[in-house]
């Protein structure tokens, strides 16, 4: 059964609209993830191919964990929205792993882990990360591989 582009949909349905209408967090997982890819594949839209990329990871998370063999089993996904959703699950990381306010001083070991976690949470790779405190207890970090 061949399945209506998305340019054919009403604009009140349209991933890309909607979002600028009503705000990212009124989108489902599948919407949002068919606006970083773009276009679909011959027969199926970005949303479907958003659902496949979805049912086969699971989830997000997982996504966070493929690598890039992984990626290239999903019919539809080529190089350059294979790099698009990458680049995004990375900017969601580096997101999460900046402080919220650097200028906050480090009182525990429970800040200090909600200070590295985000950042070295998916990481499949041994890191070496140094933090540095200030005499008021302000953190300085160095990120070493």
């Amino acid at each position: 059964m061949p399945r209506i582009p998305i340019s054919e949909w009403p604009l009140t349905e349209r991933p890309r609209e909607k979002l600028l209408r009503d705000g990212s967090h009124t989108l489902s997982d599948a919407e949002l993830l068919a606006i970083i890819l773009r276009l679909g594949t011959k027969g199926a839209s970005a949303i479907d191919l958003a659902r496949d990329v979805l049912a086969h990871f699971g989830g997000f998370r997982r996504m966070a964990d493929a690598d890039l063999a992984e990626w290239r089993q999903i019919k539809g996904l080529g190089t350059a929205k294979t790099a698009a959703v990458v680049a995004a699950v990375e900017i969601a990381r580096r997101f999460w792993a900046e402080p919220s306010d650097p200028s906050m001083p480090i009182k525990s070991a429970t800040q200090v882990v909600d200070l590295f976690d985000p950042h070295l949470r998916d990481l499949k790779h041994e890191v070496f990360d140094i933090l540095l405190l200030n005499g008021k207890r302000r953190n300085i970090i160095f990120h070493i591989c």
